[in-house]
């Protein structure tokens, strides 16, 4: 009942198994019993393992915008469903918000979503990331004093640190609520000084600097990240954050693989936009923007692969990443279009670009 991304490494000197390639009418609920454990295993381990990630931006598991009703109908098609993403896809930004598993949460509540989100995390080690706007100002909320249990309204202003720390916090307590894996924040319009005051408080939870003595819900192994478009963040935010994700769009002139100087290469990972065109058509059809470089099978490539590849390089494999913005219709994608079908039946662009740099093995 999984979709492969054909991908094979090594974890602890065991080789995981090719990933399965048919896909499942899944019409019955999610049982733990019903995977390969040894695969899954060794799936999770090498996840947690020291290696260059994937990063997605996805948002077709979404209802559509405004609806009251988030039952959202898996059994037909599985280009929306947590379930229908490759094995190993490591790390999933949830553009369009979170689902819920909680009736009271109103507009996120999707139990359906929640559930196959959790059986990702939990089987696959797939972690899911809730996108945070650091984009604009006056976002209003309500956060509850845990010690009081009075309930404030407050509305992010520019330079207010206290409404800023309280928009951190509210995030926070959603992850947590909803048992998510970190947090990611659109920094593309707050000041440089507001984005520092968030990323240290969403630190105290998740991250390098969790603190275990503020929050007894901190928790390291969670991610905090800050994902930026033209002007990054200042150099204080590094110790905080476990990625800090370029928006390297070609088509808009943002460049490749990499980061501001102060950067570490390992927290480095760089994200084509796939909703966007080139002369060769739309960028979701080729794995990104065309560049000059062939690839190993003889194929011209594109950013997708160019930015694992270089991720890959500049770490040694021990960190980085890559990863693409509204990766949704890559789910459509079999290789045809290039000559090269009959490798995998969806998400082409991503799976090649994952085995580009740690190649699938056959079964001996």
């Amino acid at each position: 009942m999984s979709i492969a991304a054909g991908v094979l490494m090594t974890v602890a000197c065991t080789d995981l198994k090719n990933e399965k390639l048919q896909v499942e009418s899944y019409k019955t609920p999610l049982k733990d019993n019903a995977f390969d454990e040894e695969y899954y295993e060794n799936l999770r381990a090498w996840k947690a393992s020291d290696h260059t990630v994937s990063y997605v931006y996805f948002a077709a598991w979404a209802p559509p915008e405004g609806s009251q009703s988030l039952y959202v109908d898996y059994y037909n098609d599985m280009h929306n469903r947590f379930l229908g993403l490759p094995d190993s896809l490591d790390i999933v930004n949830l553009w369009m918000g979170a689902p819920s598993p909680y009736p009271e949460d109103a507009y996120d509540y999707s139990p359906h979503a929640w559930e196959e989100l959790q059986y990702c995390r939990r089987v696959k080690g797939t972690k899911f990331v809730l996108h945070a706007d650091a984009s604009n100002y006056n976002h209003t909320f309500e956060l509850e004093d845990e010690e009081t249990g009075e309930v404030k309204t407050w509305s992010t202003r520019r330079g207010d640190a206290a409404s800023i720390e309280a928009f951190a916090e509210w995030y926070c307590r959603k992850i947590i609520r909803y048992e998510l894996d970190g947090i990611d924040w659109d920094f593309e319009g707050w000041s440089a000084s507001d984005m520092y005051t968030a990323i240290k408080k969403s630190g105290e939870y998740f991250g390098p600097k969790a603190n275990y003595d503020l929050h007894d819900d901190a928790d390291e192994d969670k991610l905090n990240i800050i994902d930026y478009f033209n002007g990054a963040p200042d150099s204080n935010v590094e110790p905080y954050i476990n990625y800090l994700v370029k928006q390297a769009y070609s088509a808009q002139g943002a460049g490749g693989w990499g980061g501001p100087g102060w950067l570490p290469a390992k927290k480095a990972i760089a994200c084509e936009q796939y909703e966007q065109n080139s002369g060769d058509g739309p960028n979701y059809k080729n794995g990104g923007y065309p560049t000059a470089r062939t690839n190993a099978r003889g194929k011209k490539m594109y950013t997708l692969e160019s930015y694992a590849i270089d991720a890959y390089n500049g770490t040694g494999g021990k960190g980085g990443g890559f990863g693409a913005y509204y990766i949704d219709n890559d789910y459509y994608n079999n290789g045809s279009n290039i000559g090269d079908g009959g490798r995998f039946e969806t998400w082409y662009y991503l799976r090649n670009a994952i085995q580009a740099i740690y190649p699938a093995k056959t079964d001996e």
